[in-house]
């Protein structure tokens, strides 16, 4: 591939994000989503834009990175940040372990401490909701509430869940 330079130039500048010895384990990875990116890049690369098309794969080739990590994360966005501490956690790469250790035994213990400060109403609906995994018709049905009900309630403990209560 003619931009192989670029591919591995945003690979690295992905791996320097990410803790020590991961970058190393998933590198491989990493520079496969970036020649994905800037594959796709020449398919949608539009030169009428005003920007060369280095500048457009660079931008595509980080993307497709970050997009490959979240894929391979078995840890949403949402729970890193509302759960600070699964940031700190060993990441296992493609793991065929469809729950890991952040989900099974880290993110449990922070959600009740999270958790255990809302007020009683909004710690139900909560727990059923991330703990449970119930959807929110579920949660409804159990609670004899509307789905709307139960989506306005979850969205009034998210604030709290993230100012800690």
């Amino acid at each position: 591939m003619s931009h192989m330079r670029l591919i591995k130039q945003a690979a690295k500048t992905i791996a320097r994000r990410l803790p020590p010895g991961l970058a190393e384990q998933i590198f491989d990875d990493m520079v496969q989503y970036a020649a994905l990116g800037v594959l796709r890049a020449k398919k949608k690369f539009d030169p009428s834009r005003g920007i060369t098309f280095e500048q457009y794969a660079w931008h595509r080739a980080l993307g497709a990175v970050l997009d490959g990590l979240r894929e391979m994360s078995p840890v949403s966005r949402y729970y890193r940040k509302v759960f600070p501490d699964v940031q700190h956690v060993p990441f296992k790469p493609n793991s065929d372990m469809a729950r890991s250790y952040e989900v099974d035994y880290l993110i449990p213990l922070r959600a009740e401490e999270v958790l255990s400060r809302l007020p009683p109403r909004l710690r139900r609906v909560s727990k059923m909701y991330y703990l449970e995994e119930l959807t929110l018709a579920e949660i409804g049905k159990r609670l004899e509430l509307s789905e709307s009900r139960i989506c306005q309630l979850m969205k009034e403990a998210r604030p709290l869940m993230r100012e800690g209560g």
